[in-house]
């Protein structure tokens, strides 16, 4: 008698759970998840089918899972000054494997570095003493959940 409905569902690692994202109509032939949004690299969806009428047989299609690239969110500033806020300078690498954080002073000398830059942030010190205000250089790299390579670097000002 044809198709009622679809069921988009996700697959949620943290719960272990498939999930509903959308009921779509059956007249419908795409989808586009617009919804969710996971903290995971990689997101797997299959589809149920429900049918119109009948005994309300329903059919599960084949899992396909769609792995995320790694990106690189990293602010212009930061203020270790001890009011609490914006204390560290943080990256976020979301869909990382491994990676390291670098930084430098303006003449080229490694005053932090980091194997977790997605848990560790720099707190504006170098040997134990606060470094001056002033531009840092940055660098983030490593390797995705993806198996992709990915570098990034830039500039972070220090306000005091």
């Amino acid at each position: 008698n044809g198709v009622l409905n679809y069921e988009v569902q996700i697959f949620n690692e943290t719960s272990g759970q498939w999930e509903v994202v959308d009921i779509v109509p059956g007249s419908e032939s795409s989808f586009i998840d617009a919804l969710s949004n996971l903290n995971q690299a990689e997101y797997c969806y299959r589809v149920v089918a429900y049918e119109v009428g009948g005994l309300g047989a329903t059919s599960t299609s084949n899992v396909k899972c769609v792995i995320f690239a790694p990106d690189i969110f990293a602010p212009s500033a930061f203020t270790p000054n001890n009011d609490g806020r914006n204390e560290e300078f943080r990256v976020f690498v979301p869909n990382m494997r491994d990676g390291e954080l670098l930084i430098f002073d303006r003449w080229g000398i490694l005053i932090f570095r980091t194997l977790a830059p997605n848990d560790e942030g720099w707190d504006g010190t170098y040997k134990n003493q606060a470094v001056p205000e002033g531009v840092y250089v940055f660098v983030v790299k490593g390797t995705g959940v993806d198996g992709s390579s990915f570098s990034r670097s830039g500039t972070i000002t220090l306000i005091r």
